[in-house]
């Protein structure tokens, strides 16, 4: 068995972005405690389904299994607030994203971030575009 701590720091989000593990997630988020037999009722999933992501979501220290009920880590709530947050701030300032995306390439990179700051502001995206390579 993997331990989430040996992944690499993308691999939670990576697991997230297959809809299904992302459905089984945010379905024992709303439900904490459910077994295995509720979840793959109300969503419908194959026996082989439902194991797969239930393991790629544990051995990425998303979820746990407490006396065969499942539950989100604290790992797994902040990787979802994260997700939500950014994702959430991104389709906010869409337009905005569009805008520095098309900025001249060849802009030297002290002007560029400061026509990212004076157009996101002091934002978390801000952050992510600035340093980003």
């Amino acid at each position: 068995m993997k331990h989430w701590y040996a992944t690499s720091t993308t691999q939670p989000i990576r697991v997230l972005s297959k809809a299904s593990a992302f459905v089984l997630f945010n379905e024992i988020i709303k439900s904490p405690n459910s077994t295995s037999n509720i979840l793959k009722s109300k969503l419908k999933f194959t026996n082989k389904q439902f194991y797969v992501h239930i393991l790629l979501l544990r051995d990425n220290g998303l979820i746990t299994r407490d006396h065969r009920k499942y539950r989100v880590t604290l790992f797994g709530i902040v990787i979802n607030e994260a997700f939500r947050t950014l994702v959430s701030a991104a389709r906010k300032h869409y337009s905005t994203l569009k805008v520095i995306d098309g900025l001249p390439k060849e802009l030297p990179k002290q002007e560029a971030s400061q026509i990212v700051d004076k157009l996101l502001g002091d934002t978390k995206l801000k952050d992510i575009i600035v340093n980003y390579p």
